[in-house]
């Protein structure tokens, strides 16, 4: 079949394939210009006898397409002259089928672009199988795809294959340039206005957008500038400057806050918002470069950075090693990082040595050599059971909560945002032994007790590591900002502090995986919502565990087994971890009808990926388990309030019959106030579920907004004792403080 046939059938309805094969022309069809034949040559040339017109396949695209270009037509001509692969319609056709009935290819495209793969089943566009990239299709009026385009949301880096075709606008006033094909669909359904992607330097000479924007405003929706100048913006507006076309710019980082544009223009109200700022932009000369100072002022070209001790690059996952090399994903290796730019376009800088950093060369090699063994699965019930070994808890189903959580620290940079665990409980619960466990089986785990900030803040950055924080009340005590900065930052990947060094202000690291323990609880309500929060509780007499030694024989060999079995998650699984993660469901029930909110779905989602993983091919013994887990942590987290809300109640009701308890020695109301003495905390029931009369009183201070030990002076006795103050319209238990202390 020659290349003719491949180029007007993609315009022509009714070409036969059969005489196109055997050399039978002309071939006939329907014209694309009108109704009646045209008539196609061997020699190339059309004939239509609609409109009298014909000629070389050149006049042909012309006439359908006036504002490609002389250099537009011959590239078109010689892409769809051939039976090209990524613009064959059977395939182009599969493609759009499959993304539109799988639920799998919907939740790819819902975690690129933050839309429901719904909202745009009408549209030739597509997600691929890895969920890396998006496809958009240009067709011709007969229905054939004659243009691919394809791009990763959030860089500058399209791929086209064909020529894309503009279709020119001539009763509107405005025009928009924008990133991608999906921002301009979203813009063309939001204002009802022309919206185009911003040409690149090549794609700029295949049509003519000067002759598309004359007598037009053109506003450019503008991203950050990054990647090559030939994917900028400053090509196209070179061009209009030269034909004086008034521009327009709208910086979308600016006006979204930093979130994606494409859900961002998908908002009811982002139609207002954006009208506005259009029509307070000026028409102007913009600031404009070209490639030689665009390179050298703005983007300069070179290697992508690559976060030492974890980080993704090159569709890989890579370790930072403990003298300095670096490992990455099937196929592994092993590299200097001298090594990285010529080899993956890569470039890092070794941490300074740490001892925390535990891969070595050798071990990459134990691990290839035993990958048989370390599968997904072994690793989790070993860890699981290592657990369950040493201690205690109301509920199994926490362990394998815990175990999951420990083995998404080798893979944590896959993920956006990577929750924390809270360990809250009575002195010897078991809390700082269990945040040590963590600490030698997880990612360059370090045990942090009490910790100067600096320090935390510094090794963080270098190590990246899981870092679990003993007596959080006390490390965190008299901190300042910049050791809040890294706690609240840390769970999202973006997260970044600034600190001076000297006079220089440096960026670092604060993303890690964290786990606290504590007697208090966590009350600010923006670092509670990052964490997982588990109870500790004493254990009974009738329970029989191991008891933790630092010094225990043995501990440090099943730690290294595990810390293998995590490190081969990196390794071998890192692209289904992601896969599953990307593919989970808005919509997130547990077993008791709770539906998780979007931060409780966002701590949850690497965990399920993983518990998805280790499921695989087997009997599903870690997602239930997990969904449990988590059930019970938010029951208990409830059902801790309500006790201790019971208690106080109780504890009032005692006091309030109780002859001896009276004004003048134990407690005293004046005002709006009721003072109570604050040693009659003391051996009660109340104070023993809180953990202390410290944390007690914490308690009052942070669920009741009051004050604590204010000293009073007592009736009776004259002197004067630290009391609580309760206001007296409090409701315990419903019913008003000040109704448990008069008659």
């Amino acid at each position: 079949m020659n290349s003719i046939y491949f180029f007007y059938s993609r315009y022509v309805n009714g070409l036969s394939s059969e005489r196109a094969l055997q050399g039978d022309y002309p071939l006939a069809g329907n014209s694309p210009f009108g109704d009646g034949d045209i008539m196609i040559s061997e020699d190339g040339t059309y004939k239509c006898k609609a409109t009298g017109r014909g000629g070389a396949p050149e006049a042909f695209l012309a006439e359908l397409f006036p504002l490609l270009t002389d250099e537009g037509v011959a590239k078109a001509i010689a892409v769809e002259s051939t039976d090209e692969y990524e613009l064959h319609p059977r395939r182009c056709k599969d493609q759009l089928t499959r993304f539109r009935e799988s639920e799998d290819r919907q939740l790819d495209f819902e975690y690129l672009t933050g839309l429901e793969g719904e909202q745009v089943t009408d549209l030739p566009l597509w997600a691929d199988g890895k969920g890396k990239r998006l496809y958009y299709l240009h067709y011709s009026g007969s229905g054939k795809p004659i243009c691919n385009i394809s791009w990763r949301p959030g860089a500058r880096n399209e791929t086209i294959v064909g020529v894309p075709r503009l279709q020119p606008a001539p009763g509107a006033e405005r025009l928009w340039m924008v990133e991608n094909p999906l921002q301009a669909k979203m813009i063309e359904w939001l204002l009802d206005e022309p919206a185009y992607l911003r040409p690149t330097a090549q794609a700029l000479r295949w049509n003519d957008y000067e002759k598309l924007s004359e007598g037009k405003t053109v506003v450019l929706l503008m991203g950050n500038d990054r990647g090559d100048w030939e994917h900028s913006f400053y090509p196209l507006l070179k061009s209009l400057y030269s034909r004086d076309i008034p521009v327009k710019a709208v910086s979308a980082p600016a006006l979204t806050g930093g979130e994606p544009v494409v859900p961002w223009l998908a908002e009811k109200e982002s139609k207002s918002i954006l009208l506005e700022e259009v029509e307070k932009a000026k028409p102007g000369r913009l600031s404009s470069y070209d490639k030689k100072t665009y390179h050298e002022s703005i983007i300069r070209p070179g290697p992508k950075s690559l976060y030492f001790p974890l980080d993704t690059g090159r569709d890989m996952l890579w370790y930072g090693l403990k003298n300095g090399e670096v490992a990455h994903s099937q196929p592994v290796n092993v590299l200097d990082v001298d090594e990285l730019p010529k080899m993956h376009g890569l470039e890092t800088e070794a941490s300074a040595t740490d001892s925390n950093f535990r891969l070595t060369r050798a071990e990459v090699f134990n691990i290839v050599n035993a990958r048989p063994q370390l599968t997904p699965r072994r690793t989790f019930e070993s860890l699981r059971d290592f657990i369950l070994d040493y201690f205690y808890f109301e509920h199994d189903q926490m362990a394998s909560l815990i175990a999951l959580w420990i083995m998404g620290t080798y893979v944590y940079r896959l993920f956006p945002a990577y929750g924390y665990l809270h360990f809250n409980g009575r002195y010897d619960t078991g809390k700082s032994s269990l945040l040590k466990l963590i600490s030698m089986c997880g990612f360059n785990g370090l045990f942090q007790s009490q910790a100067t900030k600096a320090a935390t803040v510094n090794r963080i950055d270098r190590l990246g590591g899981t870092i679990c924080f003993d007596e959080y009340e006390k490390a965190s005590s008299g901190t300042g900002d910049e050791f809040v900065q890294m706690i609240n930052s840390g769970y999202k990947k973006s997260g970044r502090i600034s600190k001076m060094v000297g006079n220089k202000e440096v960026s670092l690291h604060s993303y890690s995986p964290k786990a606290f323990g504590g007697i208090d609880d966590i009350t600010a309500d923006a670092l509670k919502s990052r964490m997982i929060t588990i109870n500790t509780v004493p254990m009974p007499p009738t329970a029989i565990k191991k008891e933790w030694s630092d010094i225990q024989k043995g501990l440090e060999e099943r730690g290294r087994q595990i810390r293998r079995g995590g490190y081969a998650l990196g390794l071998f699984h890192h692209e289904t971890i992601h896969r599953y993660y990307r593919r989970l469901p808005r919509i997130i029930s547990l077993a008791n009808g709770h539906t998780l909110t979007s931060r409780q779905r966002e701590l949850m989602r690497p965990l399920i990926a993983i518990a998805r993983l280790v499921d695989t091919g087997g009997k599903a013994i870690a997602e239930p388990v997990l969904m449990k887990a988590f059930a019970l942590s938010l029951e208990l987290g409830a059902c801790e309030q309500a006790t201790r809300e019971d208690l106080l109640a109780q504890l009032l009701n005692e006091w309030s019959n109780n002859p001896h308890f009276t004004e003048e020695d134990d407690y005293y109301i004046k005002g709006n106030e009721v003072r109570i003495v604050n040693d009659h905390w003391e051996k009660t029931e109340l104070e023993k579920h809180a953990g202390g009369k410290r944390p007690l009183l914490k308690w009052f201070r942070d669920t009741y907004n009051i004050k604590t030990s204010i000293g009073t002076r007592m009736k009776k006795r004259g002197t004067s004792k630290s009391c609580t103050v309760f206001p007296v319209d409090i409701n315990v238990n419903g019913k008003p403080f000040t109704d448990w202390f008069t008659p």
